[in-house]
């Protein structure tokens, strides 16, 4: 009797799988054909992040010197911010109705500050994280030390897994990289469908935040415009011909910075899609 329930959990499991897979690829596909189709906008987007990086290179690259220098250094973050955030705000907005390209730019343009507020106690939430959990793993890892110092039984080459600071670790990738940004990324799409005022007042927003399909979607996503962007600009590649090298190097930075892009549009596109309410109001041809 035992064996078949387990069978039947694990079909059941099975089906639930495919059926949540078979969602999430929907949502991607719906986000991407209508973001390869609006070329326009691609183009659009390209220009805007193209601006962001070079806006950021400038403000890591460009030495202070002159007053014309400190005034463009402090102006140079600023300007990045509102960039990524007009961005993001495209990126929610696309996937809401046939919008043209003028049009969502407007749209983005007077939108992208509420998106801004409400990021604000995400990244005060995100900077109480890195500090605490920060300062937990370094006691942890100083008491490990000395726990470990004082039995002579451990060698220098073998040392013990130290489980407590592996597990703040791991919490604190969770948080920054997975809860933090899934809850804000849906408070964005909140904002951007129902108002600044209504995704305020409830916690429906958050509470869609964490449902099966949007995370498999964002950890799916996350791959495409964080993990492999990522491993192309760290990876290095040799050859004797400097020329070739540095064909490919641009290479990898091009594909990265386009994967990022469009991996993080086309996630929250399919994030639009997939928290969209379920029933649509049907409008009647009389």
């Amino acid at each position: 009797m035992l064996r078949y329930w387990l069978l039947a959990t694990y079909y059941w499991l099975l089906c639930l799988g495919v059926t949540l897979m078979k969602s999430v690829l929907e949502a991607f596909g719906k986000a991407s054909s209508r973001f390869f189709r609006n070329w326009r906008a691609l183009i659009t987007f390209i220009a805007l992040d193209a601006a962001l990086i070079l806006a950021l290179y400038e403000f890591f690259a460009t030495r202070e010197a002159t007053v014309l220098q400190v005034i463009v250094t402090f102006l140079l973050p600023v300007v990045a911010v509102v960039l990524f955030f007009i961005l993001q705000a495209m990126g929610v907005q696309y996937m809401q109705d046939d919008r043209n390209t003028r049009t969502l730019m407007k749209t983005s343009l007077k939108e992208f500050w509420k998106l801004m507020v409400v990021s604000v106690p995400f990244i005060c939430l995100a900077w109480l994280a890195v500090y605490l959990l920060g300062k937990i793993h370094v006691d942890a890892v100083a008491a490990a030390r000395t726990v470990t110092a004082t039995h002579s039984g451990f060698s220098s080459s073998s040392q013990p897994i130290q489980w407590e600071a592996l597990g703040l670790s791991t919490l604190q990738f969770l948080l920054l990289y997975v809860v933090i940004p899934v809850a804000a990324i849906n408070l964005w799409i909140a904002v951007a469908r129902d108002g600044f005022g209504h995704a305020l007042k409830g916690v429906g927003a958050l509470a869609n935040a964490f449902k099966p399909g949007s995370v498999v979607i964002y950890v799916v996503g996350m791959l495409i415009f964080g993990v492999i962007p990522y491993w192309l600009v760290s990876m290095t590649t040799h050859s004797k011909n400097a020329w070739v090298e540095f064909g490919v190097l641009v290479s990898r930075l091009a594909v990265a910075a386009l994967l990022s892009l469009f991996g993080l549009i086309i996630t929250l596109g399919a994030l639009t899609v997939k928290n969209q309410p379920q029933q649509q109001p049907v409008a009647s041809s009389q």
